[in-house]
């Protein structure tokens, strides 16, 4: 994508009909910044008929120098919810580098200069700064007890000894990249807790389950869903969903190129000696901190599952589905069946 203008900062301003509203620029992470300086979170205060809240305001970048902003009070919550507010406005860079915005009825700008101010002239605004929001567990450390199954060490390329697919490429950054066919561990799991960081690519003229796609499956059979789904009004093949089964309680994505977890206690199914399903398996999910599921019941293997059917172990999966999404620092507790 190309930029007219390079700047560390930005703000967002927007107005319903004559209403203002502003804030600044995203986070950076491997430097999504240097590539794309309007895309991102922005933390502010929302005023809504004279009150005023906190607020958020997500950039998408939707193609060439083109974006879509939701204006919300939280995450998007995906259960319906009468407290829920959303605002979508969308717009391109101009000549003066700035994106104009427009939808709903609301109006504003984003503006690459952190001083700028914004006066309110009713009592719909926002006004928002660059949120630097990443994961409480983002380069946690494995306990004591732990397998690792994905080193990581920045600057060092990881070694892939646990898994069975060598098509997956190792970078000097110390993350893997996707290659070519699912990847398998070569352990068989049972109930574990289980420590995922994952990051999906850069992609704004992709759309849908084309754009930074991948998922993690539980014994090769229950998919945590990879994609890149960030600002979404999410469904349950969107990233966080245990896919087709459950949606997320809200969408807690990161922008691509942000690094992202997932923290997940899974459940393995109980089988008695002859074979009969005592206790069909869970998982508890939590998304960059968030918790998106709890003690989810799994009523059988998801879309694309390498396996079928409930066991006591099996293997950990994670899924090519052509995109470039990256992976570190995955390792596992296992925890009594």
């Amino acid at each position: 994508m190309q930029f007219l203008m390079r700047c560390a900062t930005l703000a967002i301003s927007i107005q319903i009909l004559s209403h203002s509203v502003c804030a600044a620029p995203p986070d950076s992470s491997n430097d999504p910044k240097a590539i794309d300086p309007y895309m991102g979170e922005y933390d502010g205060k929302l005023t809504l008929d004279g009150k005023e809240e906190d607020g958020i305001a997500q950039v998408i970048a939707e193609g060439d120098q083109k974006y879509r902003v939701a204006i919300m009070r939280e995450f998007w919550k995906t259960a319906k919810d009468a407290e829920q507010f959303r605002v979508e406005l969308s717009g391109e860079i101009d000549s003066e580098g700035n994106v104009p915005l427009a939808g709903n009825g609301w109006n504003g700008k984003l503006v690459k200069d952190k001083g700028i101010r914004i006066q309110a002239d009713s009592d719909n605004t926002f006004f928002g700064r660059p949120s630097n929001r990443k994961s409480p567990t983002l380069g946690q450390q494995p306990p004591a007890g732990a397998i690792v199954l994905l080193p990581y060490q920045a600057g060092v390329k990881p070694a892939l000894d646990e898994w069975t697919n060598p098509s997956w490429k190792p970078l000097e950054s110390g993350a893997v990249e996707v290659g070519k066919g699912n990847i398998f561990t070569k352990r068989e799991l049972g109930s574990i807790k289980l420590h995922v960081e994952f990051r999906c690519p850069y992609e704004p003229t992709k759309r849908g389950q084309g754009r930074g796609n991948s998922g993690v499956y539980l014994q090769k059979r229950f998919e945590v869903q990879v994609l890149e789904s960030f600002g979404l009004k999410s469904q349950s093949n969107d990233c966080g969903s245990i896919y087709k089964v459950a949606n997320t309680r809200v969408n807690a994505s990161l922008p691509p190129l942000h690094w992202q977890t997932y923290d997940i206690d899974f459940t393995a199914a109980r089988i008695s000696p002859e074979g009969q399903v005592l206790r069909k398996p869970s998982m508890t999910v939590r998304h960059n901190g968030v918790l998106i599921h709890e003690n989810q019941e799994l009523p059988g293997a998801t879309t694309a599952a390498a396996a079928s059917g409930y066991v006591l172990r099996d293997a950990l999966m994670l899924q090519d589905h052509g995109n470039k999404v990256e992976y570190r620092n995955i390792w596992v507790v296992p925890q009594a069946d």
